[in-house]
């Protein structure tokens, strides 16, 4: 309305009048600013602009067009005035496409695009080689959108490893300028990936830059047939996300408020990550204080998520929190500790679900998340020495339960603590072996009884897994705990995830010397170990008798007795004095379970779990304390543990227990020779006299590879109940592995 001109094109209207009310031409007082040919445009009573000939630009028109000149772009591209730039032809780079590309790689501006590479070669060769691309888009207010794809490699053999070190292919991808040009820039590293289950995460969602750039770099120790690389990419102007660099901490909000959504872009899906980094002595501290996602209270990982990085590089193995659900109002901030100086958080919401939540109109609540970060010190030690007390306490690997920091080399010594000289006097001559089997302990520093239990009730240490499945070589998995380990000295263990500890499984020594070692690369959560001191005897005798008398002062704890035999071996033990008093109607109530009070009983630990007489807490001093005859006799399969707890009363005199180990033939390790002409005889124990109840014996029939094994039975007469053809009672199975009755192979036959 009141504007003059012919339509056509963005300078097609103008402005006549100036001041409202002195018809005096605005461009007649401002025509000459504009420099060089350039006419005059009012676009507003108190604006004008200047329209350029084809032979300048700018504001006033004061900058000649470079675009006129074929050399601006070196004759290798395409010259744009707005913003100003080239747009390089393939095989050319650089901001005047001066430079002419080397080999795989290309450096572009394309908004859009798609990546795909292949190297082929006749055969495997170690040939070392990288290819480089970098795309940089002209508007800094850009950042990009990459979408993977596909990416295989060649190798000799599969490394599955926590890094990338030993990977025959390597991709990496850095957030802005090429960090081989500025070491400072290393740290924009957000892609790190190797063949084996690296691969998994980033394929699953796209991965934003914070800038309008980005580097891409595979690089390969080998050249094979199927190097193969497939992504693309688009530029976008962010709506969330970016890198924050605060040394000592800060705030990340972000909200999706009812009012500003609009359909364009509800309809989308919405992904947005944020890089958080600090100064390299600190790790970081997140608490998630609020979380509200479309879904509410709904658990829909497929569809609303956010997720917390121990890393600048997302992926499956540096993931520390994941939520997929909003959070409750008045629940405690979720706390996340990294490992390191770097964390990411990734947002992902699913758009059809924001769509539904906009018909509630204004009384919608907001679809975002809170986050405050904190700075904190790396420690500069980890280890010492521990006393452990006859409380239970626990040890935990740095920063647990969270991922624990690289580069550790820590020893922890748990020792008991020592009981005064005077008791330490009584203890040796009320506790004792009646036998000259066995020696005096002489000087040792620990005492006999006094001992360190510890049991495991988290472990999570990764480490690498090398197969090699070359043609050439046959299959093989090498599980070492190469990287990250646990190792306990004494017992001669070290532990990783390729090779766990037993959960919740007590280990006894009279001390521990505990060495936890982590490398350079992405960690677990650790691991958490209960630990007190125990009374324990351990017996080594075939025959022995032992004794012990109460002093109250001395056995307020029990006190545990074990017996170490083989495990074809069977024990046979008797009880020829109890010394503590139970009310006649309590020993028939003897479980753990409806006598928790009682204090002065004796547990038996022994043979396996199916043979209750062997496994059970009495607390009566005849039967049914054993069966008739007073006599237990079990397998060997694991130690003999006898524990004896006293409440300290006067009353309670001790125990007085013979046993005898003796050799049955129960199970062992059966190896066949490499010609296979051997045959080997197996027997059930005692045979050919009938076998003793409660025998769990465990046979290993080893032959070489290629080799298989054939049974034959040439006598079998086990009991059987009649009219059940379950195999529940007396039983012989035949299994293709074996560890345990829950870690076994296929069951062959029964």
């Amino acid at each position: 309305m009141g504007m003059i001109g012919n339509g056509i094109g963005p300078d097609g209207c103008e402005n006549p009048k100036i001041n409202g009310t002195d018809e005096e031409n605005l461009c007649l007082k401002y025509n000459k600013y504009c420099l060089n040919g350039g006419t005059c445009q009012a676009i507003s009573p108190t604006k004008f602009r200047c329209l350029c000939p084809e032979t300048h630009y700018g504001g006033h028109c004061e900058h000649p067009n470079p675009c006129l000149s074929r050399q601006f772009c070196s004759g290798h591209g395409r010259c744009q005035k707005d913003p100003l730039g080239c747009i390089c032809f393939k095989g050319f780079y650089g901001p005047r496409c001066q430079f002419q590309e080397d080999g795989c790689g290309f450096h572009t501006s394309n908004e859009t695009g798609e990546l795909i590479y292949e190297r082929t070669a006749p055969s495997p060769l170690f040939d070392r080689w990288t290819c480089t691309w970098h795309i940089e888009m002209f508007d800094t207010r850009k950042v990009l959108q990459i979408n993977f794809l596909n990416l295989t490699a060649p190798h000799l053999f599969e490394v599955t490893s926590k890094g990338c070190e030993n990977a025959f292919v390597t991709l990496t991808i850095f957030d802005g300028a090429d960090p081989l040009q500025s070491p400072t820039l290393a740290s924009t590293q957000i892609v790190n990936m190797c063949h084996g289950e690296d691969f998994e995460m980033p394929f699953k969602h796209p991965l934003f830059t914070s800038t309008n750039k980005a580097v891409i770099r595979l690089s390969s120790r080998i050249q094979g047939r199927s190097t193969f690389l497939h992504l693309n990419w688009t530029a976008k102007k962010p709506s969330c996300g970016g890198r924050f660099s605060s040394p000592t901490g800060g705030r990340i909000d972000y909200y999706l408020e009812s009012s500003r959504r609009d359909e364009e872009e509800l309809l989308g899906d919405k992904a947005c990550i944020w890089y958080v980094n600090v100064p390299p002595q600190f790790h970081i501290e997140l608490g998630l204080q609020v979380l509200r996602l479309p879904s509410a209270e709904t658990v829909n990982c497929s569809s609303n998520i956010l997720e917390i990085f121990d890393s600048q590089m997302p992926s499956n193995k540096t993931l520390s929190s994941q939520k997929c659900s909003s959070l409750p109002t008045k629940e405690a901030p979720t706390i996340v500790r990294t490992s390191g100086p770097f964390t990411t958080i990734y947002l992902r919401i699913d758009g059809q679900q924001q769509l539904f939540n906009k018909k509630c109109g204004t009384s919608c609540t907001s679809i975002g998340f809170s986050i405050v970060y904190k700075t904190i010190e790396l420690p500069t030690g980890c280890g010492g020495k521990i006393q452990a007390e006859e409380s239970s306490s626990l040890l935990q690997s740095p920063n647990y339960p969270h991922i624990y920091f690289p580069n550790l080399d820590c020893l922890w010594i748990i020792q008991p603590k020592i009981i005064s000289k005077n008791n330490t006097e009584n203890n040796n001559e009320n506790n004792k072996l009646i036998s000259n089997n066995e020696e005096n302990d002489g000087d040792d520093p620990y005492l006999v009884d006094q001992k360190v239990e510890i049991f495991f009730e988290h472990f999570d240490v990764p480490t690498t897994v090398t197969q090699y499945s070359n043609p050439l070589l046959r299959h093989v998995t090498i599980n070492s705990c190469v990287g990250d380990s646990l190792q306990i000295v004494e017992k001669e263990l070290t532990y990783c995830n390729m090779q766990k500890p037993s959960l919740n499984l007590p280990i006894v020594a009279p001390y521990f010397s505990l060495k936890f070692h982590s490398d350079s690369s992405i960690g677990g959560s650790g691991f958490s170990i209960r630990y007190h001191s125990v009374c324990q005897k351990i017996l080594l005798c075939q025959t022995a008798q032992y004794l012990l008398q109460t002093i109250p002062a001395l056995h307020h704890n029990p006190l545990n007795v074990l017996i170490e035999l083989l495990q074809s071996q069977a024990i046979r033990l008797r009880f020829d004095k109890i010394g503590f008093t139970t009310s006649f109607g309590s020993c028939f109530y003897n479980t753990r379970q409806n006598n928790p009070q009682i204090q002065d009983y004796v547990e038996l630990s022994g043979g396996h779990s199916s043979n209750e007489v062997a496994n059970k807490r009495y607390i009566c001093p005849r039967y049914p304390f054993v069966a008739p005859g007073g006599e237990i006799v079990t397998s060997g399969i694991r130690p003999f543990s006898i524990t004896y707890s006293t409440s300290g009363s006067p009353t309670n005199k001790g125990f007085l227990f013979y046993y005898e180990t003796f050799n049955i033939g129960c199970g062992g390790v059966f190896t066949i020779n490499e010609n296979g002409e051997q045959k080997i005889t197996i027997t059930s124990p005692n045979y050919p006299e009938p076998y003793i109840p409660f025998m769990y014996c465990v046979y290993f029939l080893r032959v070489p590879i290629g080799k298989a094994v054939r049974l034959s039975f040439d006598v079998f007469d086990v009991e059987n109940v009649a009219h059940r053809d379950d195999c529940d009672f007396d039983n012989v199975r035949v299994f293709d592995t074996y560890t345990d009755d829950n870690e076994h192979g296929q069951l062959l036959g029964k």
